[in-house]
């Protein structure tokens, strides 16, 4: 039998598996930039290579593609959309993840036991995560006071150590508040060390923003 070249070295050792990424998480940010503005979505899309758009197209929801292709998406939304629309790109396709069939069940699960709340849903994030990409380290989740908690990615392949994406993740962990009908925000708290990043999320209530 022959060893997959993913999972084992040639002399013997094992290797890293490859960084892949869910074909739903990125079908979903394809729907994401649709609902932006025609000329946007015009612009990104002439950024990615017609391969990478048609191997997205093509693949099945459940089916592994390469995280290269996830890194080449956001990389065109940076270029054409600026840091802040990459955010609310991802914020968007966020929305779009948490009501589909593939990601959907794992919110509503969790919102089943613990209630509607970003505490609730931030429970979720580390097992949507590794449903949307396998081979692209861990994600943890920690705190418990009522308004904040820290999102640590570790272990992440060097593919996926890119600033485009950290944005693009940023703006998708802030979705949660969308879902709650909260204001929040989501920053990056340090470099990426070693090849670990982490995130701070915080949130309160929208008539406080208002009241400002």
């Amino acid at each position: 039998m022959t060893a997959d070249p993913r999972r084992s070295g040639g002399s013997g050792g094992r290797s890293p598996p490859m960084p892949e990424v869910r074909a739903a998480q990125l079908k979903e940010e394809l729907a994401a930039l649709a609902d932006m503005s025609s000329e946007a979505a015009t612009c990104v899309l002439a950024e990615v290579s017609p391969l990478t758009l048609r191997r997205i197209v093509l693949a099945t929801r459940v089916d592994w593609l390469p995280a290269e292709l996830n890194v080449e998406l956001v990389h065109a939304g940076q270029r054409v959309l600026g840091d802040e629309r990459l955010r609310r790109w991802g914020r968007a396709a966020a929305r779009h993840s948490m009501s589909s069939s593939f990601f959907g069940p794992i919110l509503q699960g969790v919102i089943g036991v613990f209630g509607l709340s970003p505490a609730a849903i931030f429970r979720a994030v580390p097992a949507a995560y590794r449903a949307a990409y396998r081979g692209c380290g861990e994600m943890v989740v920690s705190g418990d006071g009522e308004r904040v908690r820290h999102v640590l990615l570790r272990d992440l392949p060097p593919v996926l150590q890119d600033r485009s994406f950290f944005l693009a993740l940023a703006g998708s962990l802030e979705g949660v508040f969308d879902a709650c009908e909260l204001e929040g925000k989501v920053r990056q708290r340090s470099p990426v060390i070693g090849a670990s990043v982490e995130f701070e999320a915080t949130w309160f209530p929208r008539e406080l923003l208002e009241g400002r």
